[in-house]
């Protein structure tokens, strides 16, 4: 009786954190703190038995991606290791051996497929009534860099990312979940978050769906009947073309970029312009790189050294513009050196090598080298 008791709360445990994590990440920073929290306790009591799961070189370069900002902090600045952009980095290891962790309970992976869809689902359907109920006003903030309110604390990229992995988990489920009649509910919600994401316009969501769906038919195409490769070859062309004449959101975004990339060009700042301030970033990480290439600057220092390199190269942008660079290849060069850069293309390409046969995976990690690079 005991142990069974104890079984069902540490299963209950599990459940809270995954719906803690979730609920967090869309609409509360506390709640996800406490959610990660109970998912480290939940991991740790099955440290053990999770660790020798995981053993392996993704764990490897998933360790050194955590503690390579730490062990040079503390080695080139001192005491500066407690800088919050570093320490950060360390609850990293808590996702992978509390997922490990929950392998234990029958079906918690497909729970939590449904859990998070559900999520994405109603933080989606809340995003459009506000956008539908200020129709007007939203779709004309699309041509001046502005997108609708979105759950994620407004950070559309995050939330476009999450959208393109609820969709993937949302088509493995659909071809290996046994729900009957009811499994036509995974291609609605795969049909409305397609559609959601080009009126949300959000660049690197549309990009990565579209990546990620090449990616995932890529190897069918070529084996496919002809005429069926041509449709959808051709429906991925068109949807783009018919939704600028549909959404006026995706529209407007679309001349936006256009305007963006017309004055980035000719080197001329305009206020608003977030490709010309992406593009500022890396040119200041890539001169960094070239003052220390082999020993960086370190994670704490990185920041103000990028402050300085914006005053004196970009004085027209406003200190709330001095971004970090925008590649994660570039940061950990520029910040930690040549092991910096080892350890980044390592936790990049060694994942894409391990899971290569995995067809479902590989759109995720397509996605985690996107994000990284």
């Amino acid at each position: 009786m005991p142990n069974n008791f104890i079984n069902s709360s540490l299963k209950f445990l599990a459940y809270l954190s995954i719906l803690m994590l979730f609920a967090g990440f869309l609409f509360n920073k506390p709640v996800n703190n406490i959610g990660l929290t109970l998912a480290g306790f939940h991991a740790l009591i099955y440290v053990k038995e999770s660790w020798a799961k995981l053993k392996g070189p993704v764990l490897y370069v998933l360790l050194a991606l955590i503690l390579l900002p730490t062990v040079h902090d503390i080695i080139f600045n001192g005491l500066s290791f407690f800088h919050v952009q570093n320490t950060l980095k360390w609850s990293l290891i808590v996702y992978p051996l509390f997922f490990v962790s929950c392998m234990r309970y029958p079906d918690f992976f497909k729970h939590t497929i449904v859990i998070f869809s559900l999520f994405i689902f109603f933080g989606s359907v809340i995003s459009l009534v506000e956008y539908f109920n200020n129709y007007e006003d939203i779709n004309q903030e699309y041509g001046m860099a502005k997108v609708m309110k979105v759950p994620a604390f407004s950070d559309h990229i995050r939330y476009s990312w999450a959208i393109v992995v609820s969709m993937i988990f949302a088509l493995y489920a659909y071809m290996n979940f046994n729900i009957g009649k009811f499994r036509f509910l995974w291609i609605i919600y795969i049909i409305f978050n397609f559609l959601f994401l080009f009126v949300l316009s959000s660049k690197t969501g549309l990009i990565t769906l579209y990546l990620t769906t090449l990616v995932l038919i890529g190897g069918y195409i070529f084996t496919m009947d002809r005429r069926k490769a041509f449709l959808i070859t051709g429906s991925i062309i068109m949807i783009p073309v018919i939704a600028y004449f549909v959404f006026p959101s995706f529209q407007n975004r679309i001349e936006f970029i256009k305007y963006d990339y017309y004055h980035f060009v000719r080197k001329e700042y305009k206020q608003g312009q977030s490709d010309a301030l992406r593009m500022y970033s890396l040119e200041g990480g890539v001169e960094l790189i070239g003052r220390h290439p082999v020993k960086g600057f370190g994670f704490s220092e990185i920041q103000k050294e990028m402050n300085q390199w914006y005053s004196i190269n970009k004085p027209f942008l406003k200190k709330s513009d001095y971004f970090l660079p925008s590649s994660e290849i570039v940061l950990y060069w520029a910040s930690c050196g040549i092991f910096g850069l080892i350890v980044i293309l390592s936790f990049v390409f060694v994942p894409l090598w391990e899971y290569r046969k995995n067809v479902f995976f590989w759109p995720i990690l397509f996605r985690w080298f996107l994000v990284f690079v």
